[in-house]
């Protein structure tokens, strides 16, 4: 089974996504559970990578957002 590109992109994002999310959430609840070294190391890092693989994941849909959303045919 050939893995497109577009399903490798979708999983990492989700797992950037959770993983910042679960990160900054403990963070904000619980201040001294992560320490704060490796909120800083950690947190940022993976925003920039969820970001990077934002416009990956709209590069590779590309050809359905035009279809969607900028289809220039009139409904009757």
């Amino acid at each position: 089974m050939k893995i497109k590109p577009l399903i490798v992109v979708n999983i990492l994002m989700l797992l950037l996504f959770l993983s910042t999310a679960v990160v900054g959430t403990v963070k904000a609840i619980f201040p001294d559970s992560i320490p704060y070294e490796l909120f800083r190391a950690v947190h940022p890092k993976f925003g920039v990578a969820f970001f990077i693989l934002a416009i990956v994941h709209i590069t590779l849909n590309r050809a359905w957002i035009k279809a969607t959303f900028f289809n220039k045919k009139k409904s009757k």
